[in-house]
């Protein structure tokens, strides 16, 4: 990603010809009608993120001549609304930067940076199109593409509601455990352990999204779900029967776990819950 970010970087982009590629887009000014710009936004966000300069002219995709814009009052707002209104689902994750001309303080250049997005593909609805950046040019997408990207949105999505959920599981089993270890063994009544879900953990490995997930974001989801088999191995083999709830009373006789079995399960939980720490910005980032 090229970090565009001060008046030096514009002017270094002149002055060393850089060319447009698959992170940098430039236009002389800006689009109109203004929803074009969406096109050039959805792409780099279906891709792999860039960022679209407004008020350098190119030739032949090269950096040739600094264009700045009119600056005025309120059109970062006024680009946020046009990507906004224009996107389907609705982009998040990019950032709009408007950068002074030192040397005409009415003059102004502006970034438009975006994010690879964990959400795509995303449609540039003012167009019904799809678009995706390959090399220095913007294209519309592949139905095959389409197709991939919808998929990979679903299992991603599934595996992040999973980690959420997990997590909410955590804390409230956690929380019974210390009220059951607080009280005497004649006030405990019968209980049942819901096991941890890996479901959604399944379907990601068996997509094959795992063979190009990064490593060291595949390496920590790995030590959480081994962590979370590890629980459910522990309940399975105490006999303690799945439920619809954290706990759930039974009629019946409990298993005779004695305090060993829920200390435990406790201490595992506890390392899990430090393992999904954080798992979710992580995904979202790939």
């Amino acid at each position: 990603m090229p970090n565009i970010g001060t008046f030096e970087d514009i002017k270094r982009l002149v002055e060393n010809n850089v060319e447009e590629n698959m992170y940098l887009e430039f236009k002389k000014e800006l689009p109109r009608p203004a929803n074009k710009i969406v096109k050039e936004v959805v792409a780099f966000a279906n891709a792999e993120g860039g960022e679209l300069v407004i008020g350098i002219e190119e030739q032949n995709s090269t950096a040739a001549r600094l264009t700045p814009i009119e600056k005025r009052p309120g059109i970062k707002e006024q680009i946020a609304q046009v990507i906004d209104t224009n996107t389907d689902p609705k982009l998040e994750g990019y950032e709009i930067i408007v950068i002074d001309d030192e040397n005409d303080n009415s003059k102004a250049y502006v970034v438009v940076r975006v994010k690879k997005s964990p959400k795509a593909p995303h449609m540039d609805t003012s167009t019904r199109k799809y678009y995706i950046r390959r090399g220095n040019r913007t294209d519309s997408m592949l139905d095959s593409e389409v197709r991939a990207l919808l998929f990979r949105r679903g299992i991603m999505r599934n595996l992040l509601i999973e980690i959420e959920s997990n997590k909410e599981l955590i804390i409230k089993t956690i929380t019974f455990v210390d009220e059951l270890l607080r009280r005497k063994p004649k006030d405990r009544k019968p209980f049942l352990f819901i096991p941890l879900k890996d479901e959604a953990w399944r379907s990601f490995i068996y997509s094959g999204y795992s063979y190009i997930t990064p490593p060291e974001i595949l390496n920590k989801l790995i030590n959480a779900y081994n962590l979370i088999h590890e629980v459910n191995s522990i309940i399975e083999s105490a006999n303690i029967r799945e439920s619809t709830d954290v706990t759930t009373p039974i009629d019946e006789n409990p298993p005779d776990i004695g305090e060993y079995v829920p200390s435990l399960i406790k201490e595992k939980l506890e390392k899990v819950s430090g393992a999904l720490n954080g798992i979710e910005e992580l995904l979202k980032s790939i």
